[in-house]
Formats: structure tokens, C-alpha cells, sequence
């Protein structure tokens, strides 16, 4: 949620930056981040519990054939995961959060980009944030791709970046911020999709709307710019000589090609859609920069040797080599993606959508009103029922600590 610091008189903004910090000579208002951010909390929205009753109501994604049994009447006091009989869902309610610089987007087709200001390092973040329709082909933005935690695991929002011409104090996680820092450009603005803060993240319409689009934005960027992060001079020089053909003696250690694996971003689960849908993927360490491609496994086979090539998450070369799947692929997805990992556990699968050309007509698309243990048994209910693939079934281990029906697999 973003957050005003001007006096309430304040009409006509006249923001000056001095120490690092924003200042209106218009009302005498000085930016205290410190308010916003000791109040943002973690950076991922709250996964709803699941209903009183357990799974009843459910018709997610609605390709399967959910009925509804006439006899059957619920208890309140059995066990969640004993229902087997799933009702047509009720309207979903909508967490709004404070609308602040997010004004309601026009169609379907639309999303937000930031219009990212021009500035040095150590400036403070600041963007403008606009409309734009997909289907205007004369688009040109970049897309940044990056894991939210940092090499720490902090996920808080606890860095600040200012929107709009009141310059309106929006928290970010540190790794998002960081990003942002190289991504910007020194002497011209630039425009850039980012999803922290081009999506209203409190509002679970919207949010929903906009994920189902990724596919669109990650394809319609003219570059995907991929942040592993900064602060270990090693790791940028083996980003460096991946971008250098004539540099391969600096990829002689592969402890180093291992570390660079272990950066926090390869393990994230919703890169691999964004990576798979770019026109065009680079990946930045620090100063260093390299094409996506020097990733492929088939060129670090020739260089280092299977031993390091074991090391590199399978996902990788699956992408590289198909980046496009059917629905029926679905599980073998997330199998290979299984080392993946998702804040939001329900994004272990809404996140392989955008990797399936046909998920819309089989209506798999995220909805974030679901509960954990709803998405798990839609998820279930449409390998088995709409893939024919019973042998999802032998997964299942009749645990109802995730409130689960018996027949379906935790998926964990």
C-alpha cells in the first residue's frame, strides 16, 4: 500500500531531493520512510483459510465436471477432508486494499507500466506509473525478472520507492529495490513491467486478472532483464565471461558455476514462465551481464563436465529446449519443476500456466480467493478426471492435515 507525505493542502507538488530524501518546497513536507515501512510487513499477500465445512463449494478450474449430490448434507463438525461431493461455487469476495496510485484499469487487455525515472545508483527509486492495452503492438517496455527474498531470505517490504508526481512512498522488498537500481538507466527514463508494483497486490480481482496475462507480458517485452542479485565479486566475473565468448578460461572452476546456481533466483518457481515467454532474456550480476542462452546445458557440458551440469535445475534445459506445453504436460511440469519454490504454495501450480498454450480453455487460471487445499483438489480432480490419468490416485496418502479429500495428493 502506498503512502501520501505531503500536507493535505498540497496541490501543486514541488519535490526536490536533498540528503537522499524527498522534500515538497510547496507545503514544507519532508518524506519520513520510516512510517511506511516499519508498517508494510511481509511482501506476500495472505493465502485465505479454507471455508467452515471444507471442500464444498467448489468449481475450479471449471473444465471439470463438478456435481452436486442432493442427499449429501455436511456436518460442521466432520472432518474437513472427508467431503467428496463439490458444490457450484459461491461469488468470491474481494479484498480491496487503499486504491492509492492504482486507478482501475480500462479493459482486460490492460496493465500498468512503470515509467521508471532516470537517475544515478544511489538515487532514490522514483516512477510514474501509466496504462497501456496489449494489444497496442507499438509497446516497447522491458520486464524485470527477480526473486523477492534476497540471498537472506528476506521477503519484507522494507525499502522504499516513491510514485507519481506527489511521489507517493510505495515498500518493496530489498531485492526488488536493487533491481530496479541497475535496471534504471542514467541519462533517460525507461519504461518497465514489474510485478510489485505495476499489480495492485491487495486486490485479488485484479491480481487474479493480471497474473492470467503474464504470458502476454512476458512475450510482449522487447527484453527480459533476469537480477541474480550483487555483492560477491566471483559470481560477477563468471556472469561476465558467460557474456564473453573469447573469456572461457574464467569458467575453468565449477564451484563457482555451482554457486551460481544456488543464487536465490534459480529456485524461484514463477521465473520459469517469464524466462519461458521472453523475446530475449539477459541476466545481470552486479555490473556483469550475459544472455540467458549461456546457460543452456548443452554449452556448459563442453566446458566444465557432467558433474557441474548435474547441478543445474532441471528446469532449465526443459524450458530451453520447449518452452511451450499442452495442458497434458501438466504434471510432468511439476515434477521437473519440484525443487522450485513459491512464498505462496498455491503458486507451486498457478505458476505453470503460463507455460501451456491451451490453460485458458481448460480454465486453469489463478484465482487467489482459493484456498490451499482447494486448488490442490481442483488441481487433482482435472489430472484425473479431464487428463484420464488415474495414477495420480497412488500419490494420495489419506492425510487430512491439509484438510484434504483422501484421494488427493498434498503435492508438497
Amino acid at each position: 500500500m502506498s503512502q501520501p507525505w505531503h500536507q493535505a493542502s498540497c496541490r501543486r507538488p514541488d519535490v526536490t531531493v536533498a540528503g537522499g530524501t524527498p522534500f515538497c518546497s510547496a507545503c514544507d513536507a519532508l518524506a519520513d520512510c520510516t512510517s511506511v515501512v516499519s508498517h508494510s510487513g511481509a511482501g506476500i499477500p495472505r493465502v485465505p483459510d479454507l471455508p467452515p465445512g471444507g471442500i464444498r463449494n467448489l468449481s475450479w478450474p471449471s473444465s471439470v465436471p463438478y456435481h452436486q449430490d442432493d442427499d449429501y448434507q455436511p456436518s460442521m463438525g466432520s472432518a474437513p477432508g472427508a467431503a467428496s461431493v463439490l458444490l457450484p461455487a459461491n461469488p468470491a469476495t474481494n479484498l480491496h486494499a487503499s486504491q492509492g496510485p492504482y486507478a482501475p484499469l480500462e479493459t482486460s487487455n490492460h496493465i500498468r507500466l512503470l515509467r521508471l525515472s532516470k537517475g544515478d545508483l544511489d538515487d532514490p527509486i522514483h516512477g510514474v506509473l501509466i496504462t497501456a492495452s496489449l494489444d497496442d503492438n507499438s509497446l516497447d517496455f522491458e520486464a524485470l525478472s527477480y526473486a523477492w527474498a534476497d540471498e537472506s531470505g528476506d521477503a519484507s517490504r522494507r525499502k522504499v520507492t516513491y510514485i507519481g508526481r506527489f511521489w507517493d512512498m510505495l515498500p518493496v522488498t530489498a531485492n526488488c529495490f536493487a533491481a530496479l537500481r541497475h535496471m534504471r538507466r542514467v541519462k533517460h527514463d525507461i519504461l518497465v513491467w514489474v510485478d510489485a508494483i505495476c499489480i495492485n497486490q491487495g486486490n485479488h480481482t485484479e491480481r487474479n486478472s493480471q497474473v492470467g496475462l503474464m504470458t502476454r507480458i512476458y512475450s510482449s517485452a522487447r527484453e527480459l532483464f533476469v537480477y541474480l542479485g550483487e555483492g560477491d565479486s566471483q559470481l560477477e566475473a563468471v556472469v561476465g565471461a558467460l557474456g564473453a565468448p573469447f573469456r572461457q578460461e574464467e569458467l575453468a572452476d565449477p564451484d563457482l558455476i555451482q554457486a551460481l546456481f544456488r543464487c536465490r533466483y534459480f529456485s524461484r518457481m514463477w521465473i520459469i514462465q517469464e524466462v519461458a515467454n521472453a523475446k530475449t532474456a539477459v541476466i545481470h550480476y552486479g555490473a556483469k551481464s550475459a544472455r540467458w542462452a549461456g546457460l543452456a546445458k548443452t554449452r556448459l557440458r563442453s566446458l566444465l563436465g557432467p558433474r557441474v551440469v548435474q547441478s543445474i535445475p532441471t528446469w532449465i534445459t526443459a524450458i530451453y529446449n520447449q518452452p511451450r506445453h499442452n495442458a497434458v504436460d501438466l504434471p510432468r511440469l511439476l515434477h521437473i519443476t519440484a525443487s522450485s519454490e513459491a512464498a505462496d504454495p498455491r503458486d507451486r501450480i498457478f505458476a505453470l500456466f503460463g507455460l501451456l498454450t491451451d490453460a485458458a480453455s481448460h480454465g486453469l487460471v489463478a484465482d487467489y480467493n482459493l484456498a490451499l487445499p482447494e486448488v490442490l483438489t481442483g488441481y487433482a480432480a482435472f489430472v484425473l478426471l479431464k487428463l484420464n490419468q488415474p495414477w495420480m490416485l497412488d500419490r494420495a496418502v489419506c492425510n487430512n492435515a491439509q484438510q484434504l479429500p483422501t484421494w488427493v495428493p498434498e503435492w508438497q
